[in-house]
């Protein structure tokens, strides 16, 4: 277990939303120059679950950032262990180089973040290492990075004939 203070039991729904969050307010400043005819930069979105769909209207393609929790393990009876999926994606047709440097950005900030504060409000626990990839074989013009973290939740407690607490 971890020296952090941790209050309460989490669940790993409550361990998606709390990194969604946080990524939230990692990439909230982050601004990808306008893509073809668009005038706006473009500004990241953070999904839970799966990525969106390419839009078919010609429209410029946002940069996006995926939580998914990918599995997990039961250490303990009051301790799991969950495995969770950080996939950034970035659409950059015109400039080849700039989809993988992109990616990096994106990288480096959420590993600073997490390293800066490893706990999640108060109850998700970081483990290392984090790990990182880009795929050699991008799906032009969608450039992925896909990191993968680990967390140590506390399980809620469960009282004989009275259920969880």
């Amino acid at each position: 277990m971890s020296d952090a203070k941790q209050y309460g039991a989490g669940t790993i729904v409550g361990l998606s939303e709390a990194l969604a969050r946080r990524l939230e307010e990692v990439v909230k400043d982050l601004r990808l120059p306008p893509q073809r005819d668009a005038s706006a930069p473009r500004v990241p979105l953070v999904i839970r679950g799966f990525p969106p769909t390419k839009r078919a209207n010609g429209e410029a393609e946002q940069p996006f950032v995926i939580v998914c929790p990918a599995d997990g393990q039961v250490e303990s009876h009051n301790e799991h262990r969950v495995r969770v999926g950080i996939v950034v994606g970035v659409f950059e047709e015109e400039d080849f180089a700039a989809g993988a440097d992109w990616l990096l950005v994106f990288a480096e900030r959420i590993i600073q973040s997490l390293q800066e504060k490893p706990t999640l409000e108060k109850r998700y626990v970081l483990r290392h290492p984090i790990s990182w990839n880009i795929m050699f074989d991008q799906p032009y013009p969608l450039w992925q990075l896909e990191m993968m973290t680990e967390w140590v939740v506390q399980a809620p407690v469960i009282l004989p004939d009275e259920g969880v607490v």
